[in-house]
């Protein structure tokens, strides 16, 4: 139900290049660039297929957490429960619509009447926002378009694995864009691209494992949240495991879903 008022060349050029960058890691090379990275890794997500994801963010001292399962490809699909303050939120990705089962008084806030509530990945909600950043290719690839470079590289060890580790360098306007903040208005644009002059690039880390797997996406956004008079720690980290898990996705049943317009969806 619907509550109207809610809110052969470039395969070939892929393939050469991930064949040019394809044991960096095992070989204890680095990549030299960010394109290099982000092709490589890109096309070694796609041909595996899918993976098992965690989240940890921490927004000015509230912390948010999530566990789930995602595959990527031309067909992507996702679940993933996060909880914050004590509250579970369910969020699943299929048949390109995101279905999102939140607390009832929250649901009831956007006028929902329905256990489950759906969206478009590309209405620019935060709701979006972290479904894309669940999938490495679509974060690899917004981090390539930016313009973005490796500063740093050095092997470290996660969980156990050694991995290799990348310092990036965000263009700030980009990284309030991958933050899921999309709903500023212009003039909110142009005051926080002038704040941030002032501040500089903003630091990611992207580690991969000897497959050149993306295992680890983290980003420190305390100097975006501070160019938006909010000072206090912001952060966000995706991990990446158990590649080739199996992942089945439903839709909940279409009786217990309201779609909601981006206007009423509020921070979702």
């Amino acid at each position: 139900m619907r509550k109207s008022a809610l809110a052969a060349g470039g395969a070939a050029l892929a393939l050469a290049l991930a064949g040019c960058g394809g044991d960096n890691a095992a070989s204890g090379e680095f990549f030299g660039n960010i394109e290099q990275l982000a092709n490589s890794a890109s096309i070694q997500t796609t041909e595996t297929g899918s993976s098992k994801i965690t989240l940890e963010m921490s927004v000015m001292g509230q912390q948010i957490t999530g566990e789930g399962k995602a595959s990527y490809g031309a067909d992507p699909a996702m679940t993933l429960t996060m909880s914050a303050m004590g509250q579970a939120t369910e969020m699943r990705m299929v048949d390109n619509t995101i279905y999102m089962k939140m607390p009832p008084q929250q649901a009831q806030a956007m006028g929902a009447d329905t256990p489950w509530v759906s969206m478009s990945p590309g209405q620019g909600l935060p709701a979006g926002q972290m479904a894309q950043q669940s999938d490495p290719t679509k974060v690899l690839d917004t981090i390539k378009q930016s313009g973005a470079e490796i500063t740093a590289s050095e092997t470290a060890m996660l969980n156990g694995e050694e991995v290799s580790r990348y310092t990036v360098t965000l263009d700030p306007m980009q990284a309030l864009e991958m933050s899921g903040n999309t709903q500023l208005t212009e003039q909110q644009k142009q005051q926080f691209a002038q704040r941030m002059s002032e501040v500089g690039p903003v630091p990611m880390e992207i580690d991969l494992n000897s497959a050149n797997l993306p295992v680890r996406i983290a980003m420190d956004m305390k100097q975006i949240a501070e160019a938006g008079g909010m000072p206090g720690e912001v952060s966000m980290t995706m991990t990446f495991s158990d590649w080739g898990t199996p992942v089945e996705v439903e839709a909940p049943p279409r009786d217990q879903v309201t779609e909601i317009d981006a206007p009423s969806a509020g921070g979702f």
